[in-house]
Parts: C-alpha cells; structure tokens; sequence
C-alpha cells in the first residue's frame, strides 16, 4: 500500500496484490490493484505470462491512471 497526496488536497492510495496463476489457465498470471480516493475505486487485474510481467504491467496500468 501506498499513501500519495495530490495536490495537497486530496489522499490517494494506492493497493497492489500479489501475481497469482488463473484458476482456469495454469499458464498466465494476474496481479490485482486498488486506486482508492479519485475515480471508481473497482479492483482491476493486468495480466501477464508471468508473475513479474503481470506485476510490471500493473504498476504501468496503475502510472496510466494517476496520469
């Protein structure tokens, strides 16, 4: 979890869970995340072949979204 300030006058915070393989394919990875404090606070997924791709493409979906 992280705490980020926005302009000093909202708090936005910032949730990553860890990669897991799909229950239905054995292959691929997801790694879900929370941005809580702006927009619609849904827990989204970025997928990937594997753990670290599927954490990197979060982190970049994440970036995408505080933009």
């Amino acid at each position: 979890m992280r705490e980020l300030g926005l302009s000093g006058k909202y708090t936005v915070i910032v949730k990553i869970g860890k990669p897991e393989k799909y229950p239905t394919d054995p292959e691929d990875y997801y790694c879900p995340y929370q941005i809580t404090g702006i927009g619609d606070e849904k827990i989204k997924y970025a997928s990937g072949v594997d753990s670290v791709q599927a954490l990197i493409l979060a982190l970049q979906s994440i970036g995408a979204a505080l933009y």
